[in-house]
């Protein structure tokens, strides 16, 4: 290619240096004037990507690799200075601060490989532990501050790299939750665990014998950084252990005081910025463009760092199995703490529940949704029979029944699984993820009916003995059995009607809803929770058919619980729906003017993922005719129908408190103080309720102005409850 320069005269040429250059200067122009403004050129050849370069190069805001003339190009850091004691604690605190950068979801290019140190660990990508050294000068020298740098660098680098693993195995979403992204670099993914195990307890020994000549405090400091690192190692490792709870827990619990001695010595530490640098991210493949390093600081680091090892430890909790409620529980308690746990715990639970799709370590798929259907709807016994599994004879109706019910559970596999799936992602992919799940069962509930119908027929059908005679199913006695129980389509009903209550909870948490839309979305979840309370009386008239006495006392329990849990959510939210109704109706809430909406489109918009095959949403009609609510004529007549509704979701509070004093019993096993404190804050959300029932009443009886205030997602109670601020103005 001939070089060419541009702003010659036309046609002129010259030669510099043996070098021709040729004006293209007018041909250039001539060519571009029939390309609009901003319009980018790409052929075959002239990719996109190459367009966009065309115009990014060189331009500092985009261009990594091109430094402003104004600024001095920084000196080259030598990684094998020696360094005091002191400066290897500082270096040490701020990769870890950067590590945790790192785990709430900044890439590691503005984290840890913004330090000279990884950088310089990283580059020749080591084999072995033996080759993992900053620079070849330190191979085989003494031991010293470097030495202990380097074996904590070398472990912190392992455990990120066993992290990005799991992360990278489970259900997330990248650059939402987390960045996996290496940017071509080797983790020491091909260097042994136990090698760094060993390198560890070297460098601590080492470490040792030096103790006396250190300044008091710092050998300590230092030994418990090395220890934490070898703690997060084996506690990362433990996860694929699923078989063994208490070791998983031993390790993460091991891991806390570790860090509250980390925390208490970081003011020994003296800081090193030098020994970070931007510049770095030249070196990396990436074309994204400069950006300033990730610093969130110590103190958000460890606070992160406990986070992390608590929620880890809590998630081990899910191991011990007892049935399939108390797992679901479980994951619905744990994803909505406060605050949400980062990505990595998220991971662990996801490995925990379907690693290989073995659920829990030695639970099949078939167990989990056998042991659902047997509690929740408490179907005939002879339809989860594993006996049916040894009969051939292709006219034997335990045969057929066999064969209908392994299709069911093929069909609702991974609709079942999804469930889990979508409440392990973080909270408004929670929400998304569920639109679509809600349409699978309520496909599956369709699909369910038909297999309903076959078995019902299956279930009256004779089996003929070898003596000729005709006798019936176990369990099933003919002239009592009614045909026309489905409990099937009643599971499959059950469960998208419960995933529709979590996707309108969740509106309430993300702060979707309008101030004024609230009356209508706390009516359609008190609907909702009605429904499924209907369906929860139809099926426990229905489980006289059940001879499984074990069963049938489970499912009692877990039904008596289930309704009194929605009486509470159906009462709390009339009692909202009329207190934010009645202010609706004294002026202090107003419909937003949208030059492009409107309420029907918003309604339209809410109501767009529950316009389901099976179930009808609302319509806007009558959502409007709910709204004005002409059985109401005063505001005073609805505060106290709030009041009224209020007292009722307190009487079933009471009553549910006395129910789960048994955490087993109450299917709350390795959750229950998560389901406590739920509980405490929705009972002071019905004490802020009643507060501002009386506020308002105060304030319309002295007719005074009113100010509402709504708070935001963060002081939602229990994640469902938005009490409106009423003040008198």
């Amino acid at each position: 290619m001939t070089p060419l320069r541009m702003g010659l005269s036309a046609g002129s040429a010259g030669a510099v240096s043996g070098l021709v250059y040729t004006d293209i200067t007018r041909q250039f122009r001539d060519a571009v004037q029939d390309l609009k403004p901003g319009e980018v050129v790409k052929d075959q050849n002239f990719t996109l990507f190459e367009s966009v370069s065309a115009l990014e190069i060189m331009d500092p805001k985009m261009d990594i690799n091109c430094a402003e003339a104004s600024k001095m190009p920084n000196p080259e850091y030598d990684v094998t200075m020696p360094l005091s004691p002191i400066q290897v604690l500082g270096i040490m605190d701020q990769l870890l601060s950067q590590e945790m950068a790192w785990h709430v979801g900044y890439p590691l290019a503005l984290t840890l490989f913004t330090s000279h140190y990884i950088d310089q660990l990283l580059v020749d990508a080591p084999s072995s532990i033996l080759k993992a050294h900053f620079s070849p000068e330190l191979i085989g020298g003494e031991f010293c501050m470097i030495s202990v740098l380097r074996t904590y660098c070398v472990a912190m680098i392992k455990a990120c790299s066993m992290v990005n693993d799991h992360i990278n195995q489970e259900h997330y979403y990248e650059e939402e939750d987390f960045v996996t992204y290496t940017y071509k670099r080797t983790l020491l993914e091909h260097i042994p665990l136990q090698a760094i195990f060993d390198d560890i307890q070297n460098t601590r020994d080492n470490l040792w014998g030096m103790a006396k000549a250190l300044p008091p405090g710092v050998y300590e400091a230092l030994d418990s950084r090395l220890a934490f690192r070898l703690c997060f190692l084996q506690a990362i490792e433990s996860t694929q252990e699923r078989g063994e709870s208490k070791l998983i827990k031993s390790i993460w619990t091991s891991g806390v005081p570790l860090i509250d001695s980390i925390a208490k010595s970081h003011s020994l530490a003296e800081d090193m910025p030098q020994a970070f640098s931007e510049t770095l991210q030249q070196r990396l493949s990436t074309s994204m463009p400069p950006r300033p390093i990730v610093d969130i600081g110590f103190d958000a680091g460890i606070k992160y760092l406990r986070q992390m090892f608590k929620d880890s430890l809590k998630a081990a909790d899910v191991l011990t199995y007892s049935d399939p409620v108390t797992v679901q529980n479980f994951v619905i308690a744990f994803q909505s703490k406060r605050p949400t746990p980062l990505v990595y715990a998220r991971a662990i639970l996801q490995r925990y529940l379907f690693k290989d799709m073995v659920v829990l370590g030695d639970i099949s798929i078939r167990k989990l949704i056998d042991d659902d259907l047997a509690l929740t709807v408490l179907p005939p016994s002879i339809l989860l029979d594993p006996m049916n599994d040894y009969y051939e004879d292709p006219q034997d109706p335990r045969f057929q029944i066999t064969q209908e019910m392994e299709a069911f559970r093929m069909r609702v596999a991974q609709c079942y699984l999804d469930i889990y799936r979508s409440l392990c992602q973080n909270r408004c992919r929670v929400r998304r993820t569920l639109f679509h799940v809600v349409r699978d069962w309520d496909f599956l509930e369709f699909e369910a009916e038909k297999f309903d119908q076959r078995l019902g027929v299956l279930l009256v059908s004779p089996i003929t003995t070898h003596q000729g005679s005709k006798v019936p199913l176990p369990g099933i006695d003919p002239n009592t059995y009614d045909p026309s129980w489905k409990p099937l389509t009643a599971w499959a009903r059950l469960y998208k009607l419960k995933v529709m209550i979590w996707i309108v909870e969740l509106g309430f948490e993300l702060d979707v809803y309008c101030k004024h839309e609230m009356a209508s979305m706390y009516l359609y979840l008190s609907t909702l929770c009605e429904q499924v309370r209907v369906l929860g009386s139809s099926i426990r008239s229905r489980t006289g058919f059940s001879l499984q006495t074990n069963l049938k006392t489970s499912h009692d329990t877990l039904i008596l619980l289930q309704d009194h849990q929605l009486l509470v959510k159906s009462h709390l939210a009339s009692a909202l729906r009329a207190l934010y109704t009645a202010l609706l109706r004294v002026g202090a809430i107003a419909s937003p003017q949208f030059p492009c909406g409107s309420d029907e489109l918003r309604h339209e918009l809410r109501m767009r993922p529950f316009k389901l095959k099976t179930l009808e949403p609302p319509s806007f009609s009558e959502t409007q005719a709910s709204q004005a609510w002409t059985a109401m004529k005063t505001v005073s007549d609805l505060l106290e129908y709030s009041a009224a509704e209020l007292e009722r979701a307190r009487s079933a509070a009471r009553q549910l408190d006395e129910l789960v004093v048994d955490p087993a019993r109450a299917f709350e096993s390795g959750s229950s103080e998560l389901h406590r404190e739920t509980r405490g804050m929705v009972g002071r959300a019905m004490q802020e309720v009643d507060t501002q029932i009386n506020a308002l009443k105060k304030a319309v009886d002295e007719k005074k102005k009113i100010r509402v205030t709504v708070p935001v997602s963060d002081a939602v109670y229990a994640g469902v409850w938005t009490v409106p601020e009423v003040e008198a103005v």
